[in-house]
């Protein structure tokens, strides 16, 4: 075993403690560009995960049909309607064509963003997200669809001007690299210490005992998590949680915490929920009670 363990004692180490004048931007402000005709769920999921981990703001780029759940889902959010999107070739018929000029133009008022969860891989989003990592200079966390969508072009990573968390399962995972999973999950610990040190990026495997590994090559296994947290939307809300940290330390410490904080949500959630009931909206409910243990 190359990696060291994630503990208790060493979240306690990382999580920052708040001032008692803080204010919504001291706390963070996280950018969420997610979520497509059907998956809104993710985008929703993704944000209540940044507000549960401290997040002081958070905004998410998104269509309108994505935007309309939201806003009833998570009131505390604030919105960017993306007024284009292109699913499987198909226009939706809207005038205006999205392009990351927008998103990039919001950005320079945020902390951290994320990108990813539920966005579909139609081409003109794939050539959004490659667009907002090369150009984007504030942290990024990307996830799911994000992941899939640059798998085919994994040196646009080393254009990005960005600190990056990337959270891929072992089946994303080797779509990035070109191996089964059966080949990642063999060694896991390897796998992620090679993909972070090549491209200078903070390197989240997903699964039981979750590999973070990050550009200096150090790598981590996560103590927290059970096979209950094996459910849709699980991801969705670790990409929040990485993004609300980013937004307020190095995203190094900030993957660790993240996928710490997470798994202890997790451990607290079949306590009430047991693990064939967990979901992930409860994953997210228990974020701010694995925080609080964290702090006490």
């Amino acid at each position: 075993m190359i990696g060291r363990l994630f503990t208790y004692t060493e979240a306690q180490k990382l999580l920052p403690r708040r001032t008692a004048d803080a204010n919504k931007g001291d706390a963070g402000k996280v950018l969420i560009v997610a979520g497509s005709p059907g998956m809104a769920g993710a985008a929703i999921l993704a944000a209540k995960g940044a507000y549960r981990a401290g997040a002081g703001l958070v905004k998410v780029a998104a269509p309108p049909e994505v935007i309309e759940a939201l806003q009833v889902a998570v009131p505390e959010a604030t919105t960017l309607t993306l007024t284009k999107m292109e699913i499987n070739g198909n226009s939706l018929g809207c005038e205006e064509t999205v392009t990351s000029d927008r998103i990039l133009a919001e950005a320079k008022g945020f902390h951290s963003m994320v990108i990813g969860p539920g966005l579909g891989k139609a081409p003109t989003t794939k050539a959004m997200v490659e667009e907002l990592i090369e150009k984007t200079e504030i942290p990024l966390v990307l996830d799911a669809d994000a992941l899939n969508l640059i798998s085919e072009n994994t040196d646009i990573l080393h254009k990005s001007k960005a600190q990056m968390i990337l959270t891929p399962h072992p089946a994303e995972m080797g779509r990035l690299i070109k191996k089964s999973t059966a080949e990642i999950n063999s060694d896991r610990e390897k796998t992620a210490q090679a993909f972070a040190k090549k491209y200078g990026v903070s390197l989240v495997l997903k699964g039981a005992g979750t590999v973070v590994a990050g550009p200096s090559g150090e790598v981590s296994i996560n103590t927290t998590g059970n096979c209950g947290m094996a459910t849709a939307g699980s991801g969705d809300v670790l990409a929040g949680i990485a993004g609300a940290l980013a937004a307020i330390m190095p995203t190094e410490n900030a993957a660790r915490l993240a996928v710490y904080i997470h798994g202890l949500a997790g451990d607290m959630g079949i306590k009430e929920e047991g693990i064939f009931g967990l979901m992930a909206t409860d994953i997210a409910a228990f974020t701010g009670k694995a925080l609080r243990s964290i702090c006490d």
